[in-house]
């Protein structure tokens, strides 16, 4: 079933390739008035190979290839024409960087306006295209009212460009006694709970092998990209998490890690006094917001910020920041929106207390509620905290209970998927979200 979601992937990117190298043919050909020159046409074939590459990876990070967003709407349209300006300017940083004596200007106005003719009817008509054929599925589970089970089945129903269709939340009792039912009416896939599914070597062949197959949490992973916490057992983590081997990928990242945030504390040291400037003639108390926070393996650091809030913010109000939260202040909240104020983080990440990417840490006394309250949480502490993470570019800021166990699910997606390409993923999703591409 995961294939099913990198075929529809993979035919977007192919198809956007294709009408990029079309419309860069177009716009040569009109730029030399229809003149099919070889020695003009083949260069910049060459030329803007790798251009396009970087085009496609933009549209990825840019989520233009996100099935749950693929829809005939304004706001994903408007999404690539966004990402289609942020490629032009690239491309022409590109070129004055590497080939300064090669600047297309006019062929790019042509490309631009071609590429985002091309790609909205080609992802028009693809939508409509992933919309046939849907496979039908059934879902068996001895809780059918449970929350997670509705929300996957009405997602599905308003998104039939993911290409299921949810016939029934069925018991296994009801399953069985309908099973030839679903044969007929061309039931394919079988999306069995937890509990369920562990118990399948107990049924015959003949009783549930006429179907595919699948554990409803990985299901539900596939379409939401998260982790569903009502749905996760201890063996999920020992088949996912501890028994595979991190060593290698942990050793890389740390010395990664240490070479970036050295950097990176280095590129921005000049920084510092001016935000240090604005900060001291604003409002009044320390310039640093120093705090307590729990890491990898629940041992507690101290986190460096610069402050954004008013002196004594703690004590004025709840431990977490609230929307529009009246004790950030006029430059805490410009710090914030451009994540300027992370910037002293690069030396928790020199430290080794933190990493560029992974779960946010909290305070003490958060934690310790979020562990009564929220079921395996404590498993966020097998990693180290980061700066950046997948649950912070899907979730908003979180001010309640409930909210942040919606944001644990993200955490543990990345808990079981971490890997070199989806931190870069994560910190270039980051990197858009500043300039207000928004990304969720």
């Amino acid at each position: 079933m995961l294939k099913n979601s990198k075929i529809k992937t993979f035919i977007l990117i192919s198809g956007d390739l294709f009408l990029f190298y079309l419309a860069l043919t177009l716009s040569f050909l009109i730029r030399y008035h229809f003149s099919f020159e070889k020695d003009i046409l083949l260069p910049a074939f060459s030329n803007f190979f790798f251009v396009f590459l970087l085009w496609i990876f933009i549209f990825y990070i840019g989520r233009a290839y996100d099935l749950l967003l693929l829809k005939n709407k304004f706001s994903y349209y408007n999404r690539i024409f966004i990402l289609l300006i942020v490629n032009i300017i690239l491309t022409i940083i590109v070129f004055y960087a590497f080939s300064p004596d090669y600047q297309p200007k006019i062929t790019l106005l042509f490309l631009f306006i071609f590429s985002l003719i091309f790609i909205i009817f080609w992802h028009r008509y693809a939508y409509n295209l992933f919309k046939a054929n849907l496979i039908k599925t059934i879902i068996v589970s001895e809780d059918t009212q449970n929350n997670k089970l509705l929300e996957l089945k009405n997602t599905l129903d308003q998104n039939s460009q993911l290409g299921y269709k949810i016939l029934k939340v069925s018991s296994l009792k009801d399953f069985f006694e309908e099973k030839d039912q679903w044969l007929k009416k061309g039931v394919t896939l079988i999306v069995f709970d937890s509990a369920i599914f562990s118990s399948l070597q107990d049924f015959s062949s003949e009783e549930i092998f006429d179907f595919e197959i699948m554990e409803l949490i990985d299901f539900y992973e596939m379409i939401f990209r998260k982790i569903p916490i009502d749905f996760l057992t201890l063996d999920w983590f020992v088949k996912n998490i501890f028994n595979r081997d991190w060593s290698l990928y942990e050793l890389f990242k740390r010395v990664g890690d240490f070479l970036s945030g050295l950097l990176l504390f280095i590129i921005f040291l000049p920084l510092w006094p001016i935000i240090i400037l604005m900060i001291k003639l604003e409002s009044k108390g320390p310039v640093f917001y120093t705090s307590k926070r729990v890491g990898k393996a629940e041992k507690e650091f101290s986190i460096y910020k610069f402050r954004t809030m008013v002196k004594d913010a703690s004590s004025l109000g709840p431990s977490w920041t609230l929307e529009n939260d009246p004790r950030i202040t006029k430059v805490g909240r410009f710090l914030r929106k451009s994540h300027l104020d992370e910037l002293p983080q690069s030396l928790n990440v020199i430290k080794g207390e933190m990493s560029f990417v992974g779960p946010r840490p909290e305070e003490k006394k958060l934690v310790d509620l979020y562990k009564k309250e929220i079921p395996f949480y404590k498993m966020r502490f097998l990693i180290k905290p980061g700066i950046v993470g997948w649950a912070q570019i899907n979730y908003p800021h979180t001010a309640s209970v409930e909210e942040v166990k919606e944001k644990t699910a993200f955490d543990f997606y990345y808990l079981k998927n971490r890997s070199f390409i989806l931190d870069i993923i994560i910190i270039c999703r980051a990197i858009i979200s500043i300039f207000e591409i928004k990304t969720h």
